[in-house]
């Protein structure tokens, strides 16, 4: 009986088919999207076959499909020396060569598969790719817009088409597409991306800023498995341990109001945790983060979120800091509960997180007015100087003062920042002022097709190409240097400058800027105000323009001249350069919280 029962319950061998039968029942697998069978059928085809070729056709687009790329893309190299006159295969290659980083493989087999006759949605989705990848944004954004003609309903389309946009500072446009494209799809990326850009959009206004970051909010407490919040079980030592988390440690030059912080701190009454994402080896360096024996650098790149938070906790964490804010997106989900009892975010945040484990949001009045605290998901604590408060330590070029050229203004910011409403400013004032000229410099221009696309705003509108000079990326001291060639400095909006405000202002530079309708459009104002600029501030956009136009005559050229000279020292003996007030300050933000909880 037993033996019996052995032998009946023994697994049977697979019925042996033919190699035409199991290509045959690997294509109507693969057709079905039933990618583990088709591997298997198509994978049980011997080398020797004659079939071997088309099998490994099947297997790679297969392999390709459930995202196991770099197989796949060997395996079509393999398929394309049997069959070099197929185009679905190459583009199957493309787009596994693409999802590896291999842009430059992927492009020429794209080509290759067009020159064999290849069309349709497939190869046109990868062509557009490679150019987004390319950072081509202008050749991207018309590659997406003819296939959204096309097909119209896809929200990948409509969701890369937004992104491009964004990169040249149609953010408004971005924000439609995307929001088009998650009501189709409902891609947690695409939420991502929406929640990202929302406080950049001129459209869209706190209330939409706050559903949209809330909605993340609650979708990556579902992704993160509805963590709970930590416990408040507060260090019974007398110095309160306090980590800091970010991934742009290593990133000196733009970390400079952290570094106004951590160097000040106060050792004997903080505990200083850095949790890093970046290189580590790269965060102590000349001018930047001045290291105490007592402080912890946690390498925290590997990690997952919840791997994170149970690091923190268990380094018995009484206060965190996110540093970050939306731009480490993969680190969003730590801050779907609390890690630590007491959490707050500063320094890259300009709008409500909308995250549930963000408690509290470090600012001032000069960003924060009274009226909106409600707005915010967060709490709200607000210093008493800049929240951008920030100190330079590493070696900068020497001021230097322009030529008798031409009175020119000047912006280094992003492009993304550069908004259709902020070319039309910089129109306005080219159209006011004679004699005056304009210097955009920042990486988008390094290409010429974006150069183009940027200067025939201008030239269309009747301005002499000669008034407007476009420069692309440089080492960051060349980059500073350009603040040589420029009079007068425009602020962006509704994002204004953060790092470009205090570097052009170091280098000697004052910016004309205003009091936007939101925080972020508020950032270039309370470094002004700290650092007793004030007159440079206008209260909004038309008076942004009338200051710009009123210290663009020639007649203030020299009262320019003479305050570029007096401006670091200017900058030093006030308050935005004061990093020692800043520690103190937050110190007694810090102290308050943990005091009101207890």
């Amino acid at each position: 009986m037993k033996q019996r029962l052995k032998k009946r319950n023994k697994p049977r061998a697979p019925k042996s088919i033919s190699d035409a039968e199991a290509l045959a029942r690997g294509g109507e697998a693969l057709a079905s999207t039933q990618f583990v069978q088709a591997i298997k059928y198509f994978g049980g085809i011997a080398s020797g076959s004659p079939e071997y070729g088309r099998a490994c056709k099947g297997h790679g687009a297969a392999l390709l499909r459930i995202g196991r790329s770099a197989e796949a893309l060997t395996i079509l190299e393999i398929a394309h020396t049997a069959l070099p006159n197929d185009s679905d295969l190459l583009v199957d290659a493309g787009d596994a060569a693409r999802s590896e980083g291999e842009v430059t493989i992927a492009e020429k087999a794209y080509a290759e598969a067009r020159r064999l006759g290849a069309d349709g949605f497939q190869i046109c989705f990868g062509e557009a790719s490679v150019l987004q990848e390319r950072k081509l944004w202008i050749s991207a954004i018309e590659k997406w817009a003819d296939l959204r003609k096309e097909y119209p309903s896809s929200p990948s389309v409509s969701h890369n088409l937004g992104v491009a946009w964004h990169e040249v500072g149609e953010t408004d446009k971005a924000v439609s597409l995307l929001l088009e494209s998650f009501e189709s799809s409902g891609h947690i990326k695409t939420l991502e991306t929406l929640a990202l850009l929302a406080p950049h959009a001129p459209t869209c206004g706190h209330e939409e800023v706050r559903r949209l970051r809330t909605k993340l909010g609650e979708q990556l407490k579902i992704n993160e498995g509805y963590p709970t919040d930590a416990r408040s079980r507060r260090n019974q030592s007398e110095q309160v341990n306090i980590g800091y988390v970010s991934a742009f440690f290593h990133r000196h030059n733009w970390m400079k109001p952290v570094w106004a912080l951590l160097n000040n701190h106060d050792r004997e009454r903080f505990t200083i945790n850095l949790f890093a994402d970046g290189p580590v080896h790269e965060i102590v360096a000349e001018g930047g983060y001045q290291r105490h024996k007592q402080d912890t650098i946690h390498d925290v790149g590997k990690f997952g979120n919840r791997d994170l938070a149970k690091l923190i906790q268990h380094c018995n964490i009484d206060v965190l800091v996110d540093l970050n804010g939306y731009s480490s997106i993969r680190r969003l989900g730590l801050w779907a509960a609390k890690p630590a009892p007491t959490t707050l975010g500063w320094f890259n945040y300009y709008a409500t997180s909308g995250l549930p484990g963000i408690e509290w949001l470090i600012g001032d009045d000069q960003v924060i007015y009274p009226e909106e605290e409600n707005l915010y998901s967060e709490r709200i604590g607000l210093l008493k100087q800049s929240y951008l408060t920030f100190e330079v330590g590493y070696a900068t070029p020497d001021i230097a003062i322009p030529s008798d050229e031409p009175f020119t203004y000047g912006c280094l910011g992003a492009a993304y920042k550069i908004t259709p409403e902020v070319r039309s400013a910089w129109l306005r004032l080219l159209r006011e002022t004679s004699g005056t000229r304009l210097l955009v410099r920042n990486r988008v221009l390094g290409e010429e097709s974006h150069r183009k696309w940027f200067l025939d705003f201008f030239t269309s509108a009747g301005i002499d190409p000669e008034r407007v000079i476009l420069l692309g990326p440089a080492d960051h001291a060349e980059f500073l240097r350009t603040y040589g060639r420029i009079d007068l400095a425009l602020d962006t909006f509704p994002y204004n400058g953060g790092t470009t405000t205090m570097e052009a202002l170091w280098q000697g530079v004052p910016l004309v800027c205003f009091r936007g309708d939101r925080w972020v459009g508020r950032t270039s104002a309370t470094i002004l105000n700290s650092a007793g600029l004030g007159e440079f501030i206008g209260k909004d956009a038309d008076e942004y323009l009338e200051l710009a136009a009123r210290w663009g005559d020639p007649e203030r050229r020299d009262d320019l001249a003479k305050l570029r000279m007096e401006m670091r020292q200017r900058l030093k003996e006030s308050s935005v350069c004061d990093g020692e007030g800043l520690a103190r300050d937050f110190e007694r933000i810090i102290t308050g919280l943990i005091e009101g909880a207890a």
